[in-house]
């Protein structure tokens, strides 16, 4: 059990699953976290949390960053949370993990080879919170981003808005429209839709750092001839997703962080 940690947020249900591995919790605000030069982790759950991030990441202190996991989520239940450790999302991926925790979480979405499918783009903004975060203008960007992708290719642009939750699943998900309107690539900024997207055999443009990363285009001008990473490497990839993400059980009991911690994933 670890010792001691700080958090934000007494009341998250999440936060305090995870919490629960430490044995001494102090809640604590961005402005009174900035007064402790001491090394006492920061457990946060969301983007929302940013200042007390940009606090902990100023003086070098570790923190531990809750979210929605990466797969194995579309359904009503939200069963999978991620833990990242100094980031919001994993960048690194390791191909050498093996399968049993993908096959645990999400077997059904296992990529079965890349569609090189001959449709429109798939353009998903970015919601109000990671535009917060990363300080950008949801507006200006779609712009920007619609003008860059009418330079290199004359394909039809589908915008799709992140919308509620409950908007988001079965036949409304990113993997059911991508099918459905036979995607050719999918562009976002660093949303888990790429993940999503590449999982279901549709590459992906993403234009800022996330657990998609390494298998993505990073250039809108290569939109018409996008990377199709080695499916080896893909499947691979998924068994790293899975361990990057845990059940609510699995926070409660430390397992999340001790597989953080012994796998060094970041």
């Amino acid at each position: 059990m670890k010792e001691f940690c700080y958090i934000t947020d007494s009341e998250d249900a999440i936060v305090k699953l995870l919490i629960a591995s430490f044995k001494n919790k102090q809640l604590i605000g961005h402005k009174e976290l900035a007064t402790k030069p001491d090394r006492v982790p920061l457990v946060v759950r969301g983007m929302t949390e940013r200042k007390a991030i940009e606090v902990a990441i100023k003086q070098n202190r570790d923190f531990y960053y809750i979210d929605t996991g990466y797969m194995g989520n579309l359904q009503k239940r939200k069963d999978w949370h991620r833990v990242v450790k100094n980031n919001v999302q994993h960048t690194t991926p390791r191909y050498d993990l093996p399968d049993d925790r993908f096959n645990q979480a999400s077997s059904r979405d296992r990529f079965t080879g890349w569609k090189k499918m001959d449709g429109p783009i798939l353009l998903v903004t970015p919601s109000a919170k990671p535009c917060n975060y990363y300080n950008i203008n949801r507006d200006q960007w779609v712009t920007d981003t619609i003008t860059e992708i009418k330079k290199y290719t004359d394909r039809p642009i589908i915008i799709r808005d992140k919308g509620l939750r409950r908007e988001r699943l079965g036949d409304n998900s990113v993997p059911a429209q991508l099918l459905r309107d036979n995607i050719h690539c999918l562009v976002t900024y660093n949303s888990i839709a790429a993940t999503e997207a590449i999982s279901m055999g549709v590459p992906a443009i993403a234009l800022a750092p996330g657990a998609a990363g390494e298998l993505c285009t990073d250039s809108i001008s290569n939109i018409e001839t996008p990377y199709y990473p080695d499916e080896d490497k893909v499947i691979a990839w998924q068994n790293w997703l899975a361990y990057c993400q845990y059940t609510t059980t699995e926070l409660r009991t430390g397992l999340a962080l001790g597989i953080q911690e012994d796998l060094n994933l970041c």
